[in-house]
């Protein structure tokens, strides 16, 4: 089923989603965000990100690896491929100080680069290119999809976090002290991410044909799998665990985004 147009709508709704957050900041000012707001819908985002994971994207790749023939025991190592992945870009090729204040909560004192010694100006530069990867890999995801409902529930997935994640950069950038045209322009490049990858996942499934292209598409979905599982587990749910507020609360908010997410996946 062609999609191209449902693509190319979802490509925009992030893409405005993501400016939306990101200028928020920019407009109101860092002292006038709400932290817990914050806090509550990165809980409910990793839930959203933990069911599209576990429940539809591995069932989804294991499905497609069974009607090839293939063992099915590939799609987990391709998943802990990409996790690993993601773990050496992020705390391995990253700054540690980088990584600390890419996930420092909006609302504390640690939020934002610190420009004392020791602090170089082109980490927010760091920050951008391991948020990016991030956005490509769930983009290429969206985009290798074939039918409306797996397009949907990754779109859902995605605009979840997506506006979250531009607040908190923006956020940070605000707090550092950056000059707006910099803000801004960082933002603009973060948002046009996923639709990127949207369109390369797109254009793989259009060149491919027959079983190229369904061995592309399962092999995407397997490693999307992994990444959005390593957004949930140690993007999200570790740093919003490891700060101040109500374990209870945020725990909901999870249990909340796995829940709902998974009956769309049932449902749809």
């Amino acid at each position: 089923m062609d999609l191209g147009l449902e693509k190319v709508g979802f490509a925009v709704a992030i893409l405005v989603a993501a400016w939306i957050g990101g200028i928020g900041p920019l407009a109101r000012g860092a002292s006038a965000t709400n932290p817990r707001f914050l806090s509550w819908g990165n809980a409910f985002a990793a839930g959203i990100f933990l069911s599209i994971g576990f429940v539809h994207m591995l069932s989804d790749a294991v499905a497609q690896f069974h009607d090839m023939g293939e063992s099915p025991t590939l799609v987990f190592f391709l998943a802990a491929v990409a996790f690993v992945f993601m773990l050496l870009l992020e705390h391995v090729l990253l700054p540690s100080r980088a990584h600390e204040h890419l996930h420092a909560e909006a609302g504390t004192p640690h939020a934002g680069f610190e420009t004392a010694q020791g602090w170089n100006r082109l980490y927010p530069y760091a920050l951008i290119a391991a948020l990016s990867i991030h956005s490509i890999f769930a983009g290429i995801a969206l985009g290798v999809q074939e039918n409306v409902a797996s397009t949907l529930l990754i779109f859902i997935a995605i605009v979840a976090h997506k506006a979250t994640a531009s607040f908190a950069l923006s956020v940070s950038l605000v707090r550092q002290g950056a000059p707006r045209y910099q803000t801004l322009r960082l933002i603009v490049f973060f948002s046009v991410m996923t639709p990127l990858g949207i369109a390369m996942g797109d254009g793989i499934h259009e060149v491919l044909s027959g079983e190229s292209a369904r061995a592309m598409s399962a092999v995407v979905v397997a490693l999307a799998a992994g990444t959005f599982i390593y957004i949930a587990t140690l993007d999200l749910i570790r740093d919003e665990f490891l700060r101040p507020g109500s374990a209870w609360v945020k725990w909901c908010w999870t249990a909340l985004g796995l829940v709902f997410m998974s009956l769309l996946a049932f449902w749809i």
